[in-house]
């Protein structure tokens, strides 16, 4: 996750780049308004590197920039590592919560679990994007297919900071405020924790507090019993 400094590194460099021509006072002005506005680090190294793609191909001349690249991401690892990692965090709390271990569902995705003749369990995982202040936002795929069995459950292994554990029962009175997909053929719950909060917001206008659903293990459990 990228801290406040790191933010302001990459901002930088999208300043020099925009106003290579400009006072160095404009410059730190500019760098320091897209460091504190509401775009996550990925977004903003999304748009440094199609900055200097545009810049490179036109032939424009631009000196004395700081190097490209990425200037967060540290630890923990590589996303693949960390992945792996929200994975193993989510199946542990699975096995613990049903007393068994989860094996691949038949019909389902990767991502479909069941353990033995128990509910179905739709797991996804997500590194948080990080927003300003202390505040982060994790987004989840959901085929519209894993809402038709009010029985199942989704998993939602928020970093490595916690997991909502949600019967897919809870959630489906606000299926059509949850966001879409561009071709509409998913749901995509967009979870945010800032200062204590963890809510759902869409831009449907939903606002829902998950705090119940987070590290719900008990109930899983009992849903296997």
């Amino acid at each position: 996750m990228a801290s406040p400094a790191e933010r302001l590194a990459i901002a930088t460099n999208i300043a020099d780049l925009v106003l290579n021509d400009r006072s160095s006072e404009e410059r730190t002005t500019l760098a320091n308004n897209l460091g504190e506005a509401l775009i996550h680090s990925n977004e903003l190294r999304r748009f440094e590197a199609i900055l200097r793609n545009h810049l490179q191909e036109s032939g424009s001349t631009v000196s004395d920039l700081p190097p490209s690249g990425p200037t967060s991401g540290g630890n923990p690892d590589d996303k693949a590592e960390f992945r792996e990692r929200m994975i193993k965090q989510a199946i542990d709390g699975i096995t613990r919560a049903a007393g068994i271990p989860p094996g691949k569902s038949e019909g389902g995705n990767r991502q479909t679990y069941r353990c033995g003749n128990g509910p179905t369990i739709y797991l996804r995982t997500n590194r948080p994007d990080d927003l300003v202040g202390n505040h982060e936002r994790y987004w989840f795929g959901l085929h519209l297919r894993c809402w038709e069995d009010p029985e199942a459950w989704f998993v939602l292994q928020c970093g490595l900071d916690f997991t909502l554990v949600v019967p897919v029962a809870d959630w489906l009175p606000y299926i059509d405020e949850i966001g879409k997909s561009e071709e509409g053929d998913q749901r995509q719950p967009h979870v945010h924790r800032e200062d204590g909060r963890i809510e759902l917001r869409e831009s449907s206008g939903l606002v829902l507090d998950v705090r119940q659903w987070v590290d719900n293990w008990d109930d899983l459990g009992q849903a296997h019993r």
